[in-house]
C-alpha cells in the first residue's frame, strides 16, 4: 500500500492538472494506452507501449484479485458485439482516499490503487510521441494505464506493472459523493477516524494481541489508512511510543492510543499543509523531476525512519537518554524484568502534536495526561464524548498508566533549543527505526509472560550506512528511497553543454538529448557504478580493463539510442497505425484463451 504522503500527493497532482486545464480542454477519452508484461508481449512493437482496444482482457493488480485494464462495460464480446466507444467518457472531475485516486467520467468512475510503486505524470501529445512511444518499456519507467486526450495524457508510471485499475459503474449521481473519499481524510473528519479505530480496537481485544503493534496497525488499512512502512515509524516517534511494544500494550493504554492518533492527525495535517510546495518546486513543464538536492530535501521531513540523527527538544532528549539508559541497567541483570512493573518512561515530546492540539475542535490530552494534568497545563475542559473515550471509558480502563514522566511537562510546549541524538535500526518484518533501543532479551510484560520477546536484529557499520535516506538517494545505482519524489517514472533535468536545462523524459535514451550527452551519461554512471565517483571525494583513474569495460556500457547506450532514434524518425501517424495494429492483434490472440 502507498505511503500516507506519497498517495496525497498523487492527488495534489492530479486536482493541480484538473484545475489548470479544465476551462480550456474538453477532456474527452480518446483512447487507453499501457505497456505489456512479458507473458502479454508480442507483434513487431514488442517492449513498446500500446493502444488497448475493446477486445483488451488484461488485468492487473494483486493476486486473487485482479481487476481489468480497459473498462467491462465497453468491451467487446459475443453478449455485446457493439459496445458504446471510449469516446463517450469525458473526465468530470477528480478525487482520492489514502489508498487511491479517482476520476470521474460520467457514466465510470476509474479508481487507480498505487499499490507498490506507482506515481503519476503528464505529458503532452509531442513529449508522449517523442519520448514515451518509441523507447521500450525497459528503458524507461513502465505505463501501467495512460488516458489520452486531446492535447495531453495522465500516465500512471509504474515500476513492475504492480498496481490496481478498477472501473466502476456509477452509483450516485451527485459528483461531490461519487469522488468523497471513504472514510474521509483524518484531517476532514477526525471524529470518524476515532470511532473506526475505537471498533478496530474493540474488535481485536478478544484476542492476545501479542504481536507489535505498529505491524498490527499497517496491516489495518481500512482502520489506519497510509500507514506503511516508514510512515508508522514517523507516527510512533512523534507520539513518544516505542514501536518494540506489542499490540496490547499500546492499545490497552489510553493514553498511547491517543498519543498516536494526535501523531497521525498532526502527520496528516502537516502533510496537507506543505505538500504542494514541495511538489510544486520538483514540477518542470508539469512533469514531476525533481533534482538530487530536492530529493535530499525530504530528509528534513523525516524524524527519524533513514536517519542517522536526529534534532529533538532537549526535554525530549532527556527522556531519551532516561529511557535507553534504564533499559541498558535492566539488560545487565540476570533475571527477567517486566515492563509493566518497572519505571520505563516513554519518550514523549507534546510538542510534535502542536498541529493536532491546535487545528481541530477534539483533542485528546485528557487521555494522553490524564484530565487533571491537562486541564493545569492548557486550562481546557474536560469533554469525554469522542468515540475513544467512550469506549475507554466503557472497558473502566480511563485511569491506566499514562507511562509518562508527568513532573517532566510543566510547561506543554518546551522552548526551542534543540541537541541531537542517533537513531537505532532494526529488521523484523520490515526495517524499524527509532530513537529508543529495542527491548532486550530478558524484558517481558506480566500479561504476556509466556511470549517470548523478538530479539531483533541492529544494522552497524556499513549496513546501517547503506539504508540511510542520504546513502540511497545518492547511490551509485539509481535507487528511489521514500517520499512523494522517489519514483522510476521521474523526468529528470540534464544540463546541455550550451549551459540550458533540459527536460528528460526517460533518462537513458530520450531521442530529445545529443549523442554527445548519452556518452557522457553512459561514462559517468559506469563511474558511478564501480565507485570511481562518490560523493564528497576526489575522482579514481580507471584501469584498462576498466576503461574497455566503459566503452562496452558507452556502445550499449549508443545502440539502445540509435533504436530509440529510428522509431521516433517513423512519422506518429504512422507509429500510431503500428501501435493500433499490433494491439489489436494481441488482444485478439488473447481471446482464444
Amino acid at each position: 500500500m502507498p505511503e500516507f504522503r506519497e498517495s496525497l500527493a498523487h492527488y495534489l497532482c492530479l486536482l493541480w492538472f484538473w484545475e489548470r486545464w479544465r476551462d480550456e480542454i474538453e477532456f474527452i477519452l480518446l483512447g487507453l494506452w499501457a505497456d505489456s508484461t512479458s507473458k502479454e508481449a508480442g507483434g513487431t512493437l514488442k517492449g513498446f507501449v500500446q493502444r488497448l482496444d475493446n477486445t483488451c482482457k488484461f488485468v492487473r493488480g494483486s493476486k486473487g484479485g485482479q481487476t481489468a485494464l480497459y473498462p467491462p462495460t465497453l468491451r467487446k464480446t459475443s453478449k455485446c458485439p457493439t459496445p458504446d466507444d471510449i469516446t463517450t467518457l469525458q473526465l468530470r472531475g477528480v478525487g482520492w482516499n489514502p489508498r487511491a485516486s479517482f476520476l470521474d467520467f460520467g457514466s465510470l468512475r476509474l479508481k487507480i490503487a498505487y499499490l507498490t510503486h506507482t506515481s503519476i505524470q503528464f505529458y503532452t501529445r509531442k513529449q508522449w510521441e517523442t519520448s514515451v512511444m518509441p523507447i521500450s518499456k525497459d528503458q524507461r519507467g513502465k505505463v501501467g494505464l495512460a488516458l489520452e486526450f486531446e492535447s495531453y495524457f495522465i500516465a500512471f508510471i509504474t515500476n513492475d506493472l504492480v498496481f490496481q485499475p478498477t472501473w466502476q459503474e456509477k452509483w450516485n449521481p451527485d459528483p461531490k459523493l461519487w469522488l468523497a473519499p471513504i472514510p474521509p481524510p483524518i484531517f476532514e473528519d477526525y471524529l470518524v477516524f476515532l470511532a473506526g479505530v475505537a471498533n478496530w480496537i474493540t474488535r481485536r481485544s478478544t484476542g492476545n494481541r501479542f504481536g507489535l503493534a505498529c505491524e498490527a496497525m499497517r496491516s489495518a488499512q481500512d482502520e489506519w489508512p497510509g500507514l506503511g512502512v516508514y510512515t508508522v515509524l514517523e507516527v510512533f516517534f512523534d507520539a513518544g511510543v516505542s514501536p518494540f511494544l506489542m499490540e496490547f500494550e499500546v492499545f490497552k493504554c489510553p493514553s498511547r492510543t491517543a498519543r498516536i492518533c494526535e501523531s497521525f492527525f498532526a502527520y496528516a495535517y502537516r502533510s496537507k499543509q506543505h505538500l504542494p510546495s514541495l511538489l510544486k518546486s520538483a514540477m518542470v513543464d508539469g512533469v514531476l523531476a525533481p533534482t538530487q538536492d530536492q530529493r535530499l530535501k525530504y530528509m528534513y521531513w523525516l524524524h527519524v525512519y533513514g536517519k542517522d540523527k536526529t534534532s529533538v527538544p532537549c526535554r525530549m532528549a532527556e527522556l531519551v537518554d532516561a529511557h535507553n539508559a534504564t533499559l541498558t541497567e535492566l539488560e545487565g541483570q540476570s533475571d527477567l524484568w517486566y515492563r509493566d512493573r518497572v519505571p520505563l518512561y516513554d519518550a514523549f515530546e507534546p510538542l510534535y502534536l502542536r498541529d493536532a492540539f491546535e487545528n481541530k475542535a477534539v483533542t485528546l490530552g485528557h487521555l494522553i495526561f490524564g484530565a487533571e494534568p491537562w486541564k493545569t497545563l492548557t486550562g481546557r475542559k474536560i469533554i469525554h464524548s469522542d468515540p475513544l473515550s467512550q469506549m475507554f471509558k466503557r472497558q473502566g480502563l480511563l485511569s491506566s498508566t499514562t507511562h509518562l514522566q508527568l513532573a517532566c511537562y510543566n510547561v506543554l510546549y518546551p522552548s526551542q533549543d534543540r541537541v541531537f541524538r542517533s537513531t537505532y535500526a532494526y529488521q523484523a518484518r520490515k526495517q524499524i527505526w527509532s530513537i529508543t533501543r529495542s527491548f532486550p532479551t530478558n524484558s517481558r510484560n506480566s500479561v504476556a509472560e509466556k511470549q517470548l520477546p523478538k530479539d531483533f536484529e541492529e544494522f552497524v557499520g556499513p549496513e546501517r550506512t547503506q539504508r540511510l535516506f542520504k546513502s540511497i538517494v545518492t547511490s551509485n545505482g539509481g535507487s528511489v528511497a521514500i517520499g512523494p519524489l522517489e519514483y522510476c517514472g521521474n523526468g529528470h533535468v540534464v544540463t546541455l553543454p550550451s549551459g540550458k536545462k533540459h527536460l528528460s523524459i526517460a533518462r537513458a535514451t530520450d531521442p530529445t538529448l545529443s549523442t554527445h550527452h548519452i556518452v557522457n551519461q553512459a561514462k559517468r554512471e559506469f563511474r558511478l557504478k564501480n565507485n570511481l565517483d562518490a560523493p564528497g571525494k576526489g575522482k579514481k583513474a580507471m584501469t584498462e580493463r576498466q576503461r574497455l569495460a566503459q566503452q562496452v556500457e558507452v556502445d550499449k547506450a549508443l545502440a539502445a539510442y540509435q533504436r530509440v532514434l529510428s522509431l521516433a524518425d517513423v512519422s506518429s501517424s504512422s507509429l500510431q497505425c503500428l501501435a493500433y495494429q499490433t494491439a489489436h492483434g494481441i488482444f485478439s490472440a488473447a481471446d482464444k484463451y
